[in-house]
């Protein structure tokens, strides 16, 4: 119980602090209500500019998403290191990306889910063909019962390291969101190539979204029959067309691309002389690359650093290069050629010197 003595005292103190509750309000609340970016009017309405002048693809998105907290997710067959010339003054960010898909000839996708919007940057073909996917996949979500609706609605998020392995990841999801992979012929786990990405982070997106997305960059969609999911190849552009006139608005600076050759390539449960790899790396420190290769791959790398002072290479040397549907050797020989470094394969070691 407050004593009467005490709210003496508070009343005596009220009329000193009076004109500083009242600063309080007047400049203080205000701040939380500054004029933010809402749904109806995202950050894709407001203007930038923007001066590319040979920077990496991958470098310029970062940059310039980062500063504005947008989403974007680069189709693995869109090379991260090309370098942009793109010089814009206020222009929206829509514009920005349409322009900037222009110029890498490639197509853009605006994926949008309650206020989260993430840009799509793929090729011509799969940005036109996503948003039909995606219809089709909402249109099969709405005629499930409706107990059978919460999994491939849950959102979750997509995060991967450096050097990550998609197809693991992606199969994770999948289990751990409750389904049971096929096993029918090419509709599980070997219907995915191994591949190496960069980091990835992508926010919380209802499954079904996510899924469409992350597997259209294999070619592949997916098929969802009680509990079990299967992995299915993309349909015809044509079978989706009468989907067209369900579609959300897009903004109509989006452009649209074409594809590059599909990427096949064995189990990583298969032996190393049969697997393939897909990689891009872009000024990254040689030891870190070698030590994650290392992980994924499941293979000893030795290499004696010392000697190798002579040659101007140390785990810190920055390197840059690229394979597609590469053997191992020819991986080792791409890593190792513009160094100057020998290497030779033993089973699953792999010695550099």
């Amino acid at each position: 119980m407050v004593q009467k003595k005490e709210i003496t005292q508070y009343n005596d103190i009220m009329p000193k602090n009076i004109f500083n509750i009242m600063l309080f309000v007047s400049i203080v609340l205000p701040l939380f209500f500054l004029p933010t970016t809402s749904a109806a009017e995202p950050a894709f309405e407001n203007t930038a500019s923007v001066q590319w002048l040979g920077t990496p693809l991958r470098e310029s998105l970062e940059r310039f998403c980062e500063s504005r907290r947008i989403h974007f997710f680069l189709d693995r067959r869109i090379d991260p290191t090309q370098t942009i010339h793109l010089e814009l003054s206020n222009q929206t960010v829509k514009q920005v990306f349409t322009a900037l898909a222009e110029k890498t000839d490639t197509g853009c996708y605006f994926l949008d889910d309650a206020g989260t919007t993430i840009v799509y940057l793929g090729t011509k073909e799969t940005a036109e063909l996503l948003p039909l996917l995606l219809e089709k996949h909402r249109r099969e979500l709405s005629a499930m019962p409706t107990a059978q609706r919460n999994i491939p609605n849950k959102k979750t998020p997509f995060r991967l390291p450096f050097l990550g392995e998609p197809k693991q990841a992606i199969l994770d999801l999948i289990k751990s969101s409750g389904f049971s992979l096929s096993s029918s012929p090419n509709s599980g786990a070997e219907a995915l190539p191994f591949d190496l990405w960069n980091k990835t982070d992508l926010p919380a997106l209802p499954f079904y979204k996510l899924l469409t997305m992350l597997l259209i960059g294999f070619e592949k969609d997916y098929e969802i029959e009680g509990n079990t999911f299967r992995i299915v190849p993309l349909p015809e552009l044509q079978t989706l067309e009468t989907l067209k006139t369900d579609l959300p608005k897009q903004p109509p600076e989006a452009a649209e691309t074409q594809t590059k050759e599909p990427q096949t390539t064995a189990s990583p449960k298969a032996p190393l002389s049969q697997r393939r790899f897909t990689l891009k790396v872009d000024e990254q420190p040689l030891g870190a690359v070698l030590d994650v290769l290392s992980k994924r791959l499941g293979l000893t790398i030795v290499i004696n650093w010392k000697p190798l002072e002579t040659k101007d290479v140390s785990p810190e040397h920055l390197v840059t290069f690229e394979v597609k549907n590469a053997t191992v050797n020819e991986l080792f020989r791409t890593i190792c050629k513009p160094l100057k470094l020998e290497y030779r394969l033993q089973g699953e070691t792999v010695i550099i010197k």
